[in-house]
């Protein structure tokens, strides 16, 4: 279970990096482009000073962002960790095949992963991401694409279904944009939840990944209210 987990967040966090690329598309023009899976983009990494971004810290089990106005106190016994420089680069491999390698290096040098935390029973999981867009897009914009793109790369080892709807929700005492996915990998379901707002010429995603039963479900709902409002 925990490594169908770390496939599916690589998976995710690397089309979300990529969701940047259309990012002044229309709904319409995204939804074709990513059924054919486009071979060229153009991705704005932008100096992080200029918005005034500051990445948040891990500190034992706590991790704290200023910039978010978020903290996130670990549940015990729960990992608590930053994704290293090999880790994310590792999610590079995944779409080599339909992704030029430059393409995918300007993609990666647009994100910063905040953090990452496992549940001590592995699982549920909860990753913090922040992509640096270089322009203002709308979170519900963002996730059309993102939906988009994460359909149109469904095959037989993962499938993505998500629901119709994206909905307004407050999470740790903002607004966020919401929408959930299950995904299926032979005979196991995970749940990918997707929690993102703009701020800034940034997006901030924070995407929960548990296990489709009552202890998945447990699991998740303890690393959900864990965040609270700094």
């Amino acid at each position: 279970m925990k490594k169908k987990i770390y496939l599916v967040l690589c998976v995710t966090l690397t089309m979300m990096i990529l969701c940047a690329c259309n990012k002044n598309k229309s709904k319409e023009d995204v939804t074709q482009e990513s059924e054919s899976i486009q071979e060229e983009y153009e991705v704005t990494t932008v100096d992080v000073d200029a918005n005034q971004y500051m990445k948040g810290s891990v500190d034992g089990s706590r991790y704290t962002s200023e910039w978010l106005e978020l903290e996130f106190d670990s549940p015990q016994n729960a990992k608590l960790r930053v994704m290293t420089s090999d880790e994310l680069n590792g999610t590079k491999d995944m779409l080599a095949d339909n992704y030029s390698k430059e393409m995918l290096d300007k993609a990666i040098g647009s994100v910063d992963c905040e953090m990452n935390c496992e549940s001590e029973d592995g699982l549920a999981k909860v990753s913090v991401i922040v992509e640096h867009l270089g322009n203002k897009v709308s979170a519900n914009d963002y996730l059309t694409t993102l939906k988009a793109n994460l359909t149109a790369v469904s095959d037989a080892d993962i499938e993505y279904k998500f629901d119709e709807i994206i909905d307004t929700v407050s999470f740790a005492g903002d607004d966020y944009s919401r929408i959930s996915t299950t995904v299926t990998s032979g005979k196991k379901s995970l749940i990918q939840e997707y929690y993102v707002k703009s701020k800034d010429s940034d997006i901030v995603s924070i995407i929960f990944t548990y296990a489709d039963n009552d202890d998945g479900k447990k699991s998740f709902k303890q690393l959900y209210d864990s965040f609270i409002k700094q």
